[in-house]
């Protein structure tokens, strides 16, 4: 079994090495348990399950001592909260300021337009 542990204080992985610490975990015989710090290396056990690179079977994902797996599709169904989302988090918040900006631009146009 395959254990990736998703953790503080787990090793951060670089987008750039995500390839090859994932043919590390693939090449895993027995049981091993990998700590990361970083979303990408689940995005990357989550797509070699899809591609059948990996058995979902033999993989579990570890967060907050809570334990849970991907189905064949590579979807993760009981997704815990605050698994692998501070990226998503910051997206939304990107998303957010960039409509407020706009909206603010807009009105300060229509302002402007009215009073020329």
């Amino acid at each position: 079994m395959i254990t990736i542990e998703y953790c503080e204080d787990g090793q951060p992985i670089s987008d750039f090495s995500c390839s090859d610490w994932l043919y590390n975990v693939k090449q895993v015989t027995a049981d091993h348990i990998f700590r990361v710090s970083t979303s990408l290396p689940i995005g990357f056990i989550r797509l070699a399950i899809v591609r059948g690179e990996l058995d979902y079977n033999n993989v579990t994902f570890l967060y907050c001592g809570h334990p849970f797996q991907a189905n064949r599709f590579g979807a993760i169904l009981d997704w815990p909260t605050g698994f692998c989302d501070r990226y998503i988090a910051v997206c939304e918040d990107i998303l957010r300021a960039a409509m407020k900006k706009k909206r603010e631009e807009r009105a300060a146009n229509t302002i402007e337009m009215v009073q020329n």
